[in-house]
């Protein structure tokens, strides 16, 4: 039996407890569209309940105050959980060998790669950027850049020359790259 939600009528809290048994799965279901975990969609489905029987012992609510107050409640641990960090995520940071220095060193290392590919030739580019960096295979990077299988071999040699010079010229090591 359906229960009717009337909101001129005041109700028992024994009518309040039977409406909000009748909805529960639906507003757990809506919390969890809202906040994509179904620990956290309970949370605030009840939280948001609890919220409604409270308030509705001064006056009559209806349905759609009820869903309001879930997608309220939602936003709400949303909120809350953009500024929590997992201990777990603290701790890998914390424990990394990596330091400061080594990631500066690394991007400034991308930078100066990415400076010495922009001197080279582009069809040494293309082809160095394709087989390394793509990972096609010699013969995809020939059927891409519309060249045989040798050219592409040799285009590739030619690359790994002329990038090795760059990166000398610029004082990094080609292996460490």
């Amino acid at each position: 039996m359906a229960t009717q939600w009337n909101t001129t009528q005041k109700r028992t809290p024994q009518e309040v407890a039977a409406l909000v048994r009748e909805i529960s799965d639906d507003l757990v279901r809506y919390a969890f569209c809202l906040v994509s975990d179904s620990v956290a969609a309970e949370e605030v489905a009840l939280r948001a309940m609890a919220d409604f029987v409270w308030r509705n012992e001064r006056k009559a609510l209806s349905k759609a105050y009820l869903y309001r107050m879930v997608y309220s409640r939602a936003v709400d641990y949303l909120r809350r959980k953009r500024h929590e960090v997992a201990l777990g995520d603290v701790q890998e940071v914390l424990s990394s060998p990596d330091t400061v220095e080594d990631a500066a060193e690394r991007a400034y290392a991308r930078q100066v790669l990415y400076r010495c590919m922009q001197q080279i030739p582009a069809d040494y580019r293309n082809a160095l950027y394709l087989h390394v960096i793509e990972g096609f295979a010699v013969e995809d990077v020939a059927k891409i850049m519309a060249k045989n299988v040798k050219q592409v071999y040799n285009l590739l040699s030619r690359a790994k020359a002329a990038l090795k010079q760059r990166l000398l010229e610029e004082g990094f090591d080609y292996e460490d790259l």
